[in-house]
């Protein structure tokens, strides 16, 4: 799974991510997205995951914001 976390993020880096959330999201799903606010984690569903597209989702909210986990 995919958790990106939001806590401190500004409204524009919410909304870049709500809209590279809605873009990825498609026929080749093959990874869980979920959002992460303080300890809460709310799922968004799938999206199509690969490094290109890992890295887009870094420069939106930081890299120290994504984590991918096993699970």
């Amino acid at each position: 799974m995919l958790v990106v976390d939001i806590t401190n993020a500004n409204e524009e880096e919410k909304e870049k991510l709500r809209g590279a959330i809605r873009y990825f999201n498609g026929d080749k799903n093959n990874i869980n997205i979920f959002i992460k606010i303080k300890q809460d984690l709310k799922s968004c569903g799938k999206i199509y995951l690969t490094e290109d597209i890992l890295k887009i989702f870094q420069k939106i909210v930081g890299v120290q914001n994504i984590e991918l986990r096993g699970d």
